[in-house]
């Protein structure tokens, strides 16, 4: 509609003017649109991201809220080598769901002919983020096909989007690790954002 860019737009100001006040610098872009597709409201009729709701409802207060946290919640920015892998522990109280987000601004990928919604992944670099717990049970991120567009998001490998969302559903209280790596060999370090 005529409101919801401005809106969002606004509103995404205003984040970076509160992470400002607190950290003396703006969070990447990467990192603020990671901090907004955190903290959207569910929207749509299965869970996760769809086409036509994307991730949901952009929600001011919980981007806010997390911002604030800092002891409970984390707001990470670092980069990727190449072969390289990157981990993060956080301990939960079992409380609630573990969720991450890593979003990464992708370098520009080869243009494919004129397709109308081509299938072909256009990442050069392929990111992965994996969460796991003491015994190995691993979490993997949400995925669409974008073949079936209608179909509901699952929980598998993502080879498509420059954004990875993953949910650890019920978990026991302990320490989880976050696992980021890549596929193949990437064209150069990757910056990365995550929010725990």
């Amino acid at each position: 509609t005529s409101m919801s860019a401005p809106n969002a737009t606004g509103s995404m100001a205003l984040l970076q003017e509160m992470y400002n006040d607190s950290n003396s610098t703006f969070m990447r872009a990467a990192t603020l649109k990671a901090l907004v597709i955190h903290t959207a409201n569910e929207a749509g009729t299965n869970p996760g991201p769809d086409f036509a709701y994307g991730w949901g409802l952009l929600n001011m207060k919980g981007a806010a809220d997390l911002i604030a946290d800092t002891l409970t919640n984390k707001i990470i920015e670092t980069s990727l080598a190449n072969n390289a892998t990157s981990t993060f522990t956080y301990s939960s109280n079992g409380a609630q769901d573990i969720e991450a987000t890593i979003v990464w601004n992708d370098p520009a990928g080869t243009p494919v002919a004129d397709a109308l919604d081509p299938t072909a992944s256009m990442l050069v670099n392929d990111l992965d983020l994996r969460i796991s717990n003491a015994s190995g049970t691993t979490k993997m991120p949400w995925t669409l096909n974008n073949a079936m567009p209608t179909n509901a998001a699952v929980k598998a490998d993502n080879v498509k989007d420059n954004v990875e969302k993953v949910i650890y559903d019920s978990p026991a209280a302990g320490a989880y690790t976050f696992t980021i790596t890549h596929k193949g060999t990437l064209s150069s370090a990757q910056n990365f954002s995550l929010i725990i």
